[in-house]
């Protein structure tokens, strides 16, 4: 039998705490919002417990794109300027993919109807930024309070 249960999900899913946290790149997909336009859906997992993975939205508009080249520049993508003066980044999401950066997310709570029919709020966890994996420590975890 094929089925397509691309449009169910669970709710449980990992919520990193609020905070710095070291997390690796898994994917990165161009695709399109319900409006049209257009985004990058990326995948990243804690770099400490990598069964933990979250989907984040980027936006690929011009003008609203900060988010994504906060991104694009922790993985290590070096801008320049170009022949007509504008400081531009040569990338692609493989450029991307499998690189380890730091992340800021913090908690966003919104409401949800559940099965019985109450409303409840959910949390979300949303990031503030992202910047270079070398500004935080690989044994962050393991350093004392």
């Amino acid at each position: 039998m094929i089925d397509d249960f691309s449009n169910d999900f669970c709710l449980e899913k990992w919520i990193p705490e609020p905070g710095e946290q070291r997390v690796i790149v898994i994917s990165m997909e161009l695709k399109y919002s319900k409006k049209g336009n257009p985004m990058y859906v990326v995948k990243l997992t804690s770099e400490r417990f990598r069964e933990d993975t979250i989907s984040i939205y980027l936006t690929n508009i011009s003008g609203k794109r900060w988010l994504l080249k906060q991104l694009v520049e922790a993985a290590g993508i070096i801008p320049f300027k170009s022949p007509d003066g504008k400081i531009t980044h040569n990338w692609e999401p493989k450029n991307i993919i499998g690189k380890t950066v730091c992340a800021e997310f913090y908690h966003e709570e919104r409401p949800w109807i559940n099965k019985k029919g109450e409303n409840i709020l959910i949390k979300d966890a949303k990031v503030k930024r992202f910047y270079p994996a070398e500004e935080i420590p690989e044994n962050m975890f393991d350093l004392p309070k």
